[in-house]
Formats: C-alpha cells, structure tokens, sequence
C-alpha cells in the first residue's frame, strides 16, 4: 500500500503578535500545542516603502498598520526561528519588498510569498 503523503500545516501568525516578540513566542507555541508542521509571521523592513509598492495612501493609514504590526526588529528573525527550532516547528515568514530577503532567507527553510507580490518577478 502506497504511504499518503504528509499535509504541512502552518499556523500563520501572521501580524496577530501586535508588533510583541513575547506574544510572537506565545504563538509559535500555541502552534506546536496544536500539531502544527510550521509557524509564519510577516515582517517589512520598511513601511513606508511597503504602502508606497501597494499603492495605499499614507492618508489612509495603512504605513501606520504596517509599522504597528508589519515592523519589528529584523534581529528577532534569529531568535524566533531558534524557538520554533527549539519547540519542534519550522520558522517561515512574508516578506512584501525584494530588499527584505536576503534578511530573513537564513533563517527559514522557505518563504511565504504574498499574493500582490507573486506577479512580481523580482521574488523569483
């Protein structure tokens, strides 16, 4: 009888962690407790630049959201992927701007690309 091929289940944190490393933790942990394969954040280097690619204007906010849950420290890569090593998940994140790339690639395995940057040909 043929194996059935594994499902990879990710739990998609996304920007749910409020802009806070500690409740980032609490999820990659949450996702483990729920048998998750992986846990996915979502993180821009630049908010500004971020609004500026999809065409939101600053008026309306969306650089303010970005910073507020888009924008945290690029040093907390290194740290929640050795707690997702730690707990027994694999650490992937969105990243939304091609400068963003190289800063999180050594730290995951794969990249969640989003859907207004998959026609994107500098992702590929």
């Amino acid at each position: 009888m043929a194996e059935i091929p594994h499902t990879l289940v990710i739990a998609d944190g996304g920007a749910c962690h409020d802009g806070q490393f500690d409740k980032q933790v609490r999820l990659i942990e949450a996702a483990k407790a729920a048998g998750c394969d992986c846990y996915k954040t979502q993180w821009t280097s630049d908010p500004h630049l971020m609004a500026a690619r999809r065409g939101k204007a600053l008026e309306d906010g969306y650089e303010a959201i970005y910073r507020r849950y888009l924008n945290w420290p690029q040093e907390w890569h290194a740290e929640l992927a050795a707690k997702c090593q730690a707990v027994g998940v694999e650490y992937m994140c969105t990243c939304f701007l091609k400068q963003d790339l190289p800063v999180v690639a050594p730290h995951v395995q794969r990249f969640k690309i989003a859907s207004f940057e998959a026609a994107d040909e500098e992702f590929y």
